[in-house]
């Protein structure tokens, strides 16, 4: 979903899976500043994007703003072997560059690697992780203690408050995680209230095996605040199981309207 300096664009699709692109009014161009907000929902408006900075340049070629909360493919930040793997994010931030945006708007990146891939001069971050963080502990009431799934989470974050961490056992061959383990004073968790804090979920497996060590540590109430959820955390164990209490996350690329998940932040 498109919007441009407030206003919702207009995708017309055809039976053939092609779309066009219409904007409303033409008034939605009122300044030299034009905003492109997207929220990401498939490869697909990567095509529609391209075709909304082509029109834009024509009615009013002055400065492009991208907010893009969620920034796509970042999971896909390296390859194993170059001449049988696609290195995607390269070649997304590749298409970005090629569209001449002024400046970049991206909320809790999950890879580093974008920094590199695109100009320092047009990356920003358009909310700061605090804010949204703030609206999370509102709602359990300040009272709790954090954990991170693992290593790479509480470097991304290490808010100064109690806090452990975890160690994850995979299958190297599969990817599979085994186990995990909790690192810090164990004793912190027993009676008291947990939050898990990363920055993206798909079917929430990691979570899943966190929550299971905690409830053995003595946790009362398990949350889990993730700054982009898929909606496929609804298709996993973690939603079955019930180990986690709510999940509180942003609109970034969440669609769904389960009570169990709690959008806490809109863009």
């Amino acid at each position: 979903m498109f919007r441009l300096n407030g206003e919702e664009v207009n995708i017309i699709k055809f039976p053939d899976g092609t779309s066009k692109i219409e904007l409303k009014d033409r008034m939605v161009f009122s300044g030299r500043t034009n905003e492109i907000k997207w929220l990401y929902d498939g490869d697909e408006e990567i095509f529609q994007l391209i075709n909304l900075v082509d029109l834009i340049n024509k009615y009013n070629p002055y400065e492009i703003f991208l907010n893009v909360p969620y920034f796509p493919n970042a999971r896909m930040d390296r390859v194993k072997d170059r001449f049988n793997e696609s290195f995607t994010l390269k070649k997304f931030c590749e298409l970005l560059d090629d569209m001449n945006f002024d400046r970049i708007f991206v909320f809790d990146p999950h890879s580093q690697a974008i920094k590199l891939l695109i100009d320092d001069e047009v990356f920003g971050l358009c909310t700061v992780h605090e804010i949204v963080f703030n609206k999370v502990k509102e709602r359990l009431n300040n009272d709790f203690i954090l954990f991170y799934p693992d290593e790479g989470a509480r470097k991304r974050y290490d808010y100064k408050m109690p806090s452990l961490c975890g160690y994850k056992n995979r299958d190297w061959k599969t990817g599979k995680i085994l186990d995990l383990e909790v690192v810090g004073n164990k004793d912190l968790v027993k009676g008291r209230d947990v939050l898990i804090m990363d920055d993206i979920s798909s079917y929430g497996r990691t979570f899943l095996h966190s929550a299971k060590k905690l409830k053995e540590l003595g946790a009362n109430d398990v949350y889990l605040f993730v700054s982009h959820c898929e909606n496929s955390i609804l298709e996993g164990e973690l939603y079955k199981s019930r180990l986690i209490k709510r999940v509180f996350t942003t609109n970034s690329i969440y669609r769904g309207n389960d009570p169990w998940v709690e959008v806490v932040h809109k863009f």
